[in-house]
């Protein structure tokens, strides 16, 4: 696999993440030259490898004016996005008290938060393909990653707008996939778990004990996201997986001669 990746451009976005930066470490220990793209400089030098681009992930012109400094990309990972707690509701379900303003509830929520939540998360991904999936379109072939969310599945009851950013993104994989087949371009999604980042490890977080009680499994999570992120980059079929508990859902997408045709698989 090292030899299928070496000196290969990878465009990671949203790479001073957590999971976009493991993304980055990972693909540069396989010999791919990494660019990361994201909002804040401090967080993208922190990363240690490859060369960074401080840029807004909606902003196009930005994107546009990077992949014009890059020039050929062989890979794109979409792991920019996330939440704000301005869209976080304080209630599970409806109680009289968020109508007189004392409790943030579904009705309280600022219409402008909701969609900067939608607009990163869904348009954050979108934007990022037509910029760089053209030159990968031009030269026929290339592969995109696209981080959507066990979010896209099941609902959290307090994150209405990311949930339905994230399903957004699992909606949009495979049109795109079905749309670039004949590019040459693989596009896939992979649908992580939760994470214990800065944002779930506020000491008066009441789920902070059981953050910590979690790490451990989840560097394995971590770990196993990392493989089933960078594979579909570097494999010649379209997947499309997610895992939920003990079950791994594995959609496999295999081009055939004018269009492709969706073969499901299971496994425990």
């Amino acid at each position: 696999m090292t030899n299928f990746f070496q000196d290969k451009l990878a465009v990671i976005t949203g790479a001073g993440g957590l999971l976009g930066s493991a993304v980055a470490w990972e693909l540069a220990r396989q010999g791919a030259r990494v660019a990361l793209l994201g909002r804040s400089q401090a967080k993208l030098d922190a990363v240690g490898v490859g060369r960074s681009f401080c840029v807004d992930v909606t902003d196009a012109g930005a994107r546009a004016e990077v992949a014009r400094t890059l020039g050929s990309v062989a890979f794109l990972i979409n792991a920019a996005g996330g939440n704000q707690t301005e869209d976080t509701t304080t209630l599970s379900e409806f109680f009289p008290d968020e109508l007189d303003g004392t409790a943030r509830g579904f009705f309280s929520l600022d219409p402008d938060r909701y969609l900067d939540v939608i607009r990163v998360n869904t348009m954050g991904t979108v934007i990022p393909c037509q910029v760089f999936g053209r030159e990968m379109a031009r030269q026929g072939c290339g592969a995109i990653v696209n981080f959507a969310s066990m979010n896209s599945y099941r609902p959290l009851s307090r994150m209405p707008a990311y949930g339905m950013a994230k399903a957004g993104v699992v909606n949009f994989t495979p049109w795109l996939a079905a749309y670039l087949a004949l590019a040459g371009v693989r596009v896939n999604a992979v649908a992580p778990g939760f994470f214990v980042n800065e944002r779930r490890q506020n000491p008066h977080d009441r789920r902070r004990r059981a953050d910590a009680v979690r790490t451990q499994r989840d560097g394995a999570h971590a770990h196993e996201t990392i493989r089933a992120t960078v594979g579909p980059v570097g494999s010649r079929a379209l997947v499309v997986e997610r895992r939920t508990g003990g079950l791994r859902h594995r959609h496999r997408r295999v081009s055939g001669r004018r269009f492709p045709r969706i073969v499901r698989r299971v496994t425990l």
